[in-house]
């Protein structure tokens, strides 16, 4: 159901008044390192315009006991709090105005000690007014880490602290009161999925007026079976430029939730219908435009969400046509959000097509790749495996250099529409497959299915543990490699080393998902299979045989100097096995710290050699 129409104010042309006061009405005096620290300010007279830094813009100057030094912007805020349905009037989920608007201040101070912080208000770019210098002391406390390109090897995540990072999660795209995950049910979805090893969700905030949607939807401000109330003292026009306030709030206890259960956001931020049919001529009055809404909107979304390390990824907006010139526009947000988000997160964009040129432009930091399982595409559409792994080779070797993803995926019809075989794998074969073979690939992050609100309902949260048990302690920043391997012509395989630690997942060739569901042949049982595989070094080694559907352990065995070649023999499985081997180090060895990667080209070829 649509939101019901909510009447506009037309926004004043008469420039602002200029500030009189620019005071504190909450100012904690003392932090912990790590901790969001959170104040309050009024400035007056009130903006008409809040959201438009060109009429108004306050930013924080925050001066540390060393005299670092950092900039900040402050967001505006009307409060709301999610309230449960009230029938007969309020028959879902709504969001109420809870408290007095205000500008808000949010923080992680880095180090202890004394701070120092004074609040700057410009008013139509010129007349400018501080608050008084607030102080504030810092206790000793731990920051929680930030998710950044991987220094040591650009293919892949680390964060701020070094330790090497990998992406296991989905999509979770609609959230509000109309959706499966209302505001009220999102930290416990959030944490269900968290506890079974999801650590990456992609989430959208341009939905228009289904889910949470920061800028204008057709309906007005917001997705609700009602009107929205809107406080008397907050900004009642909903012009483009604008922030709808109560999805703000919802787009808080995401935040929140993730926060919770160390789980970061990939936000998709932009809504693409508001944008694309201005991006056709980089000269044009339109272009400059979008340009000058979408670096509000950031400004906002760095001011409000910006101090949380749950937000991980900005996505400009989802899907956007391909052969659009949209350069200037990426270029001109990079620049921008390099000024004003302090933490410079990756960012991306995605496009309905693939867009190799999208993928290596400089301004993108994470390549993104859309892509289902359909009709349309022949035998790979019957192996979700297979088609993962020729996808991979696809966008490794068109973005050889930064990390890349499968931001989308899934069991689609030709139309992209949710297919009918999707409940009838209960097995969840295609999700079990798809994550696993993606795990393996080079990619830096699991393929993130759709239809989220299907896999909650088929508890899919399941396939993920086995995997992330599997993975802990990969060293994804250590100098990835495909691996060389002779493995029988009947067995589909993925694999990676980093030195001496391999990870790899076996599968019998025809045991796919639509081979098992539509087709209704059972897996075999595979007994002495063997496999070679290149040693690397001389040395003591581990074989650990992993029972992937449930994460359990099959076999161990200890090899004693094997040789340059390890022979190993698999124990009998039905359908699928994993493998885990490195060498026991010596007490005396150091591992290499700065060891440079590979080549890209080498770690496309884990695809490329099924």
């Amino acid at each position: 159901m649509r939101a019901a129409a909510v009447a506009l104010t037309v926004p004043s042309e008469t420039p602002a008044a200029p500030p009189t006061a620019l005071r504190w009405i909450e100012a904690p005096p003392t932090a912990v390192v790590g901790r969001a620290w959170t104040a309050a300010l009024e400035l007056t007279p009130r903006a008409s315009h809040p959201f438009d830094p060109d009429e108004v813009a306050l930013d924080a100057e925050i001066q540390g006991p060393e005299h670092d030094t950092f900039r900040v912007p402050l967001a505006w805020v009307e409060p709301y709090r999610a309230r449960p349905p009230q029938p007969p009037r309020f028959r879902r989920e709504w969001m109420e105005p809870e408290g007095e608007p205000h500008w808000r201040l949010t923080w992680r101070f880095q180090r202890p000690g004394p701070h120092t912080v004074a609040v700057v208000a410009r008013v139509n770019n010129a007349c400018v007014v501080t608050s008084s210098p607030l102080g504030v002391v810092v206790a000793p406390g731990t920051v929680p880490p930030r998710l950044r390109v991987s220094r040591r090897d650009p293919r892949f995540f680390e964060l701020d602290d070094g330790r090497p990072w990998f992406a296991i999660g989905q999509n979770l795209c609609f959230i509000g009161p109309m959706q499966k995950v209302t505001p009220s049910r999102v930290a416990t979805v959030i944490g269900r999925l968290a506890a079974h090893g999801v650590n990456y969700l992609r989430i959208w905030t341009g939905c228009d007026d289904w889910a949470i949607s920061l800028e204008p939807g057709r309906g007005g401000p917001g997705p609700s079976p009602e009107r929205w109330p809107v406080h008397e003292r907050g900004v009642t026009h909903r012009g483009m430029g604008e922030v709808n306030q109560p999805d703000a709030a919802m787009l808080d206890l995401v935040v929140e939730a993730a926060e919770a259960a160390r789980v970061r956001l990939h936000i998709c931020l932009l809504t693409r219908d508001r944008y694309m049919r201005r991006l056709r001529d980089p000269a044009s009055p339109d272009y400059a435009a979008a340009i000058r809404d979408a670096r509000r909107l950031f400004r906002y979304a760095v001011a409000r969400w910006g101090a949380s390390p749950a937000v991980a990824v900005w996505e400009y907006w989802n899907e956007i046509d391909p052969s659009l010139p949209a350069g200037r526009f990426y270029r001109e947000l990079a620049a921008f959000l390099d000024e004003t988000d302090p933490w410079r997160r990756p960012r991306t964009a995605s496009a309905w097509a693939p867009a190799p040129a999208l993928w290596r432009d400089p301004a993108i930091q994470l390549a993104d790749l859309h892509w289902y399982l359909r009709p349309a595409w022949g035998q790979l559409w019957t192996d979700a495996a297979a088609a993962v792994l020729e996808r991979a080779a696809f966008l490794r070797h068109h973005a050889p250099d930064r990390p890349a993803i499968l931001s989308e995926f899934g069991l689609a019809d030709d139309q992209w529409r949710h297919s009918p075989w999707m409940r009838q794998d209960t097995a969840l074969r295609h999700v079990h497959d798809a994550l696993w073979a993606s795990a393996l690939s080079g990619l830096a992050g699991t393929a993130m299915f759709w239809w989220w609100e299907t896999l909650e309902d088929m508890g899919a949260e399941r396939c993920y543990a086995p995997l992330a048990r599997f993975l802990d302690g990969f060293d994804w920043t250590g100098g990835v490699e495909p691996l060389r391997v002779n493995v029988p012509s009947s067995l589909l395989w993925a694999g990676l080393r980093v030195r001496d630690d391999v990870r790899m997942w076996i599968r019998e060739r025809e045991a796919t998902w639509h081979r098992e569901v539509a087709e209704h042949h059972a897996p075999r049982h595979l007994e002495g299979v063997r496999i070679e595989l290149a040693a690397g070094r001389v040395g003591t080694w581990n074989i650990e045989w992993v029972d992937p559907e449930s994460g359990d352990l099959r076999a161990r065995e200890t090899l004693t100097d094997p040789g340059p070649t390890l022979r190993l023999a698999v124990p009998p499985f039905t359908r699928e096995i994993a493998l885990r081997a490195a060498v026991v180090p010596n007490a005396s060895e150091v591992p290499p710290a700065d060891r440079a990667p590979p080549t890209s080209a080498r770690c496309a070829g884990a695809a490329l050699q099924l």
